[in-house]
């Protein structure tokens, strides 16, 4: 055990740039989920038919495909046509936006069907758009229901950041590998990265908690409904 502690000493540094590195491209990764997922969920819900049959389209194909043919499409099969993504991080983190956002727009579509329909006939009846009625009466209130959804899919993406460790992307697992061909110790240095992982996650696993038990009870509506921007005091 002490050895152990002392050689951990000594790796943590390298090990903990390659966390941070993975930490952001789980961040790149989530807000092209977020923005793209959003965009389907509207398409499907307030879109002409051409729009809703694409848009299920595209998430029925990114949910059938496993994230790992995803890196290999955007990184190896791209550049035949002529799209060359040279830096892995940049590669990585559309490969993993792309995926991600055929669930989030899930979990969007969830969310946006969850309040009573007849308030959106309601908000056209009194003249306001489609657009209109989604951003200010239906999408307020479905925050509750995807903000513990969303955080939970934020800590699966951290940890599928491991699949760009295959196009040599420098985060933590990548880190780990090229640390256990110098030292020839892989138990120590792949239970001291489980350690970092489950480090990097344990607030957002916390949060996602946090959040289904106030949604359960209703209290998100007050922390983040209309015309409540952001939390309040608990």
């Amino acid at each position: 055990m002490e050895r152990f502690i002392t050689s951990a000493m000594e790796w943590l540094p390298y090990l903990a740039r390659g966390l941070v590195t993975s930490i952001e491209l789980a961040g790149v990764a989530m807000v092209l989920s977020l923005s793209l997922g959003l965009v389907l969920a509207a398409a499907i819900q307030i879109g002409g038919r051409q729009l809703r049959v694409t848009a299920r389209t595209y998430i029925e194909i990114t949910r059938g495909i496993p994230g790992l043919a995803m890196l290999y499409i955007v990184y190896f099969g791209l550049p035949s046509i002529g799209i060359v993504i040279q830096d892995a991080f940049w590669a990585a983190g559309l490969a993993l936006g792309l995926t991600g956002a055929g669930y989030m727009a899930e979990i969007y579509r969830v969310g946006l069907e969850s309040p009573d329909r007849g308030q959106h006939e309601a908000s056209l009846a009194i003249g306001m758009t489609r657009i209109s009625s989604l951003r200010y009466v239906i999408l307020p209130q479905a925050i509750p229901v995807i903000m513990p959804a969303a955080t939970n899919m934020a800590l699966d993406m951290l940890k599928d950041t491991t699949l760009a460790t295959v196009i040599s992307t420098p985060e933590l697992m990548q880190h780990a590998l090229l640390l256990i061909t110098f030292s020839y110790r892989p138990l120590e240095i792949y239970i001291l990265t489980a350690l970092l992982y489950l480090a990097a996650g344990l607030p957002l696993s916390a949060l996602t908690h946090w959040l289904a038990r106030r949604a359960r009870r209703g209290r998100l509506m007050a922390d983040f409904g209309p015309g409540r921007p952001g939390l309040r005091q608990s």
